[in-house]
């Protein structure tokens, strides 16, 4: 697979699509680290303790925090474009090609298809992962 993209594209090509995941990365780390410490800040006592129920609250928010503002509109583009790509439809030319076709088209929220599975699952991820992670680093 590599030997045949390297031949097509050049070395360059084994990372065609590489800066939208890595902006996309760091869209949804800065959104999930704002919702959770933002709540987090409202549950913590005078000693800065906060109780488990009231982490698991504020990573939920992160993952909502996430889901609104990086997840789903990042997926929803990775969706449509590697689906074009695969029909061979030549629909759109990039991502920023994609985002301004899918906003005239649909306007905003059709860059939020299936936003409230996602909401969901970012949440749920999110409210297990950071006490988890609180306590193993603790430790």
């Amino acid at each position: 697979c590599a030997k045949k993209t390297v031949n097509k594209n050049g070395f360059l090509g084994l990372y065609r699509g590489a800066v939208p995941l890595i902006v996309g990365s760091s869209g949804k780390q800065a959104a999930r680290w704002t919702g959770y410490k933002t709540m987090e800040a409202k549950f913590k006592d005078e000693k800065g303790n906060i109780a488990m129920h009231h982490r698991m609250f504020s990573g939920a928010c992160g993952g909502v925090s996430e889901a609104l503002l990086a997840v789903t509109p990042i997926e929803t583009l990775k969706t449509r474009l590697t689906d074009d790509v695969r029909r061979g439809t030549g629909k759109y030319s990039g991502t920023v090609d994609a985002i301004i076709k899918i906003v005239k088209s649909e306007g905003p929220m059709g860059l939020y298809m299936g936003l409230t599975p996602t909401i969901l699952k970012q949440a749920t991820n999110q409210a297990v992962r950071f006490p988890v992670q609180f306590y193993v680093l603790r430790a």
